[in-house]
């Protein structure tokens, strides 16, 4: 016996809707001793792809991969970040969009907390780029 319905079952489970309009039943649950159908992902042994994994990793460099490998400088990868962080903004007039990346870098190398993180990142100290 239990207390305060510890133990039990409680109360039984109101009956489905019927003929509702956009009441979708739910599943019934098997019997015991039936079995229902596993979940699958994908046949087994089927090819994913046929890249070569140099190539995907080609493919999928980031900025910091691209400057470890010398592919690009300290101030290429700058570049590479502000036009990440700026790709969204495609829909403004080059010139404005051209003044916002200009200010973001600006900021990334002078900002004394921005140029720490870029160093921790890279590390390489980030010089100011001149107007040579």
């Amino acid at each position: 016996m239990g207390i305060d319905g510890i133990g039990s079952k409680g109360p039984p489970a109101p009956p489905p809707p019927t003929g509702a309009p956009g009441a979708a039943r739910a599943p019934e649950r098997p019997e015991r001793g039936e079995t229902t159908r596993a979940f699958e992902v994908g046949k087994p042994g089927a090819t994913v792809s046929a890249a070569s994994p140099q190539a995907t990793q080609a493919t999928h460099a980031t900025a910091l991969d691209r400057l470890r490998a010398g592919e690009i400088d300290v101030h290429g990868y700058v570049d590479a970040k502000v036009h990440e962080a700026t790709a969204h903004l495609g829909v403004l007039p080059p010139a404005r969009l051209d003044e916002i990346r200009a200010a973001l870098r600006d900021r990334m190398t002078s900002d004394p907390a921005l140029a720490e993180l870029l160093r921790t990142a890279t590390g390489h100290v980030v010089p100011p780029q001149g107007d040579d």
